[in-house]
């Protein structure tokens, strides 16, 4: 947060999004060791689970050899969609 301020966050987040979110989110939901504040915390999050989102999206893709998923595909990618959006409007 002192190097990078809360673009690194975000930019972290959307990163960590392609792995596991899980220990990203509790460590945000703890309020970043009192270093990030809750909305910061609040638009990481939506911007890691979208980035998740997409990740997934793709694993749908991949795996069921692209048109046989296309309704959970499309929604995921919505669902993606409205948190960047959500984000983008809290940011």
């Amino acid at each position: 947060m002192q190097r990078f301020g809360t673009a690194g966050i975000y930019a972290l987040a959307v990163i960590v999004g392609v792995s596991d979110i899980d220990p990203f989110v509790l460590s945000l939901a703890q309020n970043g060791a009192g270093q990030v504040s809750v909305g910061v915390g609040v638009v990481a999050i939506l911007l890691a689970a979208s980035s998740n989102n997409l990740l997934k999206a793709g694993y749908a893709m991949a795996y069921s050899g692209g048109t046989r998923l296309i309704w959970p595909v499309g929604a995921l990618a919505v669902l993606a969609a409205c948190g960047v959006g959500l984000a983008v409007a809290l940011a």
